[in-house]
């Protein structure tokens, strides 16, 4: 992954589908729309398995992103963004981002 890259995955629904690959976990600063539904997302369980990503490696949620600002710190680093819980929260982040603008 070339530095300053972000993913979002969005497509995997179960507990055993996996979107990024662990290495890419490993190396990225992970966010997700809801801490508890990303809890049993594929992508989260199984880099937590594989030991790619720490139990506290999730940075923050769609509440630290939109009201405490947590996000991308360097413009070089890799961030990863992960819903797990449906489109509705796409369409809710979407608009706020777009207000900000």
């Amino acid at each position: 992954m070339r530095p300053g890259t972000h993913v979002d995955l969005v497509g995997g629904f179960r507990p055993d589908m996996q979107e990024a690959d662990t290495a890419l976990m490993a190396q990225a600063r992970v966010f997700v729309d809801d801490r508890k539904s990303a809890a049993v997302a594929g992508d989260i369980l199984i880099a937590l398995a594989a030991g790619a990503l720490a139990e506290d490696g999730i940075e923050g949620d769609l509440f630290d992103i939109c009201q405490r600002g947590v996000g991308r710190r360097e413009r070089d680093e890799i961030t990863v963004y992960r819903n797990a819980r449906g489109a509705h929260l796409d369409l809710v982040t979407s608009q706020y981002v777009m207000s900000r603008l």
